[in-house]
């Protein structure tokens, strides 16, 4: 091929090399982590929890969502957790002791929704779709049981009612849950002393 051939196609490539660009990503409010619990016996409970991966973008959301195996298909007593990052799914997170969490337990009836659910609940919040309370909204957590599986949206102040009721209230209209099926808060604080009668709790 004679040298200005050579040039020539080499100009046309790359041109072409300048059009090609990167598919932009959207940015979403807040930055997630993705955790995962298997217990082992011969570990602490803390050393159970894993960060699997963090993401920024709603592209890359679905490319994890879309990763890792659902959650039906979990064994009993592994957990999903997505927390926003630099909090950890645990009690004893600064930013998460003084709040609770809202509490839907899957019936086995209604265990074949659970993926459902868990898409539904993911995709309400990192979409920010807790109005002027989504920045109260810490994360979700789903637990795989042997009875009835949970699924828990944790709540950074239960001192603040009006967050507290308005993030229940979208919970449960996320899983389109019938009036007759009730969710129910309860504190981190009254949780961890697992007395018989607590001293905040609310239902829905």
């Amino acid at each position: 091929m004679a040298a200005a051939d050579v040039e020539k196609a080499a100009a046309i490539e790359g041109a072409v090399e300048e059009k090609v660009e990167e598919p932009k990503k959207h940015p979403l409010e807040n930055a997630w982590t993705l955790w995962f619990f298997k217990e082992e016996k011969d570990k602490d409970w803390i050393e159970c929890y894993k960060k699997v991966a963090s993401f920024t973008t709603v592209e890359d959301f679905w490319a994890l969502y879309n990763f890792i195996m659902p959650p039906s298909k979990l064994a009993v007593k592994c957990e999903y957790s997505v927390f926003k990052e630099g909090i950890s799914p645990m009690w004893e997170d600064p930013r998460n002791c003084k709040g609770g969490k809202w509490r839907y337990n899957v019936q086995q009836k209604h265990h074949g929704n659970l993926d459902d659910y868990w898409k539904e609940m993911l995709m309400s919040m990192v979409g920010e779709q807790f109005d002027e309370y989504s920045n109260e909204v810490n994360g979700v957590v789903l637990q795989r049981r042997s009875r009835n599986d949970r699924l828990a949206i944790w709540v950074s102040d239960t001192n603040n009612l009006n967050s507290v009721q308005s993030i229940g209230l979208k919970f449960k209209n996320t899983l389109a849950l019938p009036p007759n099926v009730s969710i129910h808060y309860e504190s981190h604080a009254d949780a961890q002393t697992k007395a018989s009668s607590h001293k905040f709790s609310l239902k829905l």
